[in-house]
């Protein structure tokens, strides 16, 4: 009976172990968990007007910062907003050949203006903003810097705008944010100026 439980233990040690056991969940979320902070994103802002050459900064830009989910132009045309010209129609104006820089001169001087018409244009671009908009408002502190909430990684528009001096500047920024931190230097390089 020996020899024969010896023979049944060698055997037994010699054929190929199959391990029983539940498969858990933490093999998935390694997968899971990895793919999740690549879609995770984060933008640091850094936002300055430059005098001379890039040394010297002249203003730190404090604005509040938009991440849209397309070009503020292309939001301005689905909502209706139509620059215009002063002149000689019966409302005072005329319609401009609505490419780009006719929405950025137009979008300048409702920004800048302080009459009705306006206060007006104001109430729907703000309203339309609002509608492609993601939740993340980017604002830049005293010194020029900010830093986003957690965002979906993919591509956006960084809208914002500042007036300096006598002057209005206008950033319609296409970024792609990848997952982890992003950073964008925003200046009068990559700004539309009015």
């Amino acid at each position: 009976m020996k020899t024969f439980s010896l023979c049944a233990v060698i055997i037994f040690l010699l054929l190929p172990v199959t391990v029983f056991s539940r498969r858990t969940n933490s093999d998935d979320v390694k997968p899971a968990a990895l793919l999740a902070q690549l879609e995770k994103a984060e933008l640091t802002v850094s936002a300055h007007i430059y005098q001379g050459d890039q040394d010297q900064i002249s203003q730190p830009i404090e604005a509040d910062f938009y991440l849209l989910n397309q070009s503020i132009i292309e939001i301005l045309k689905k909502s209706g907003f139509t620059p215009v010209e002063e002149g000689d129609d019966a409302n005072g104006g005329t319609i401009l050949k609505p490419d780009e820089a006719a929405y950025f001169e137009a979008l300048a001087g409702v920004l800048a203006s302080e009459d009705n018409n306006a206060e007006i244009m104001n109430l729907i671009f703000w309203n339309a903003i609002e509608k492609h908009r993601h939740s993340v408002v980017v604002p830049t502190n005293l010194v020029g810097l900010g830093q986003s909430k957690t965002v979906r990684s993919g591509n956006y528009y960084l809208f914002g705008y500042a007036p300096v001096d006598d002057q209005i500047f206008i950033w319609n920024v296409p970024v792609y944010l990848s997952g982890g931190k992003n950073q964008l230097e925003l200046d009068q390089y990559n700004a539309e100026m009015y």
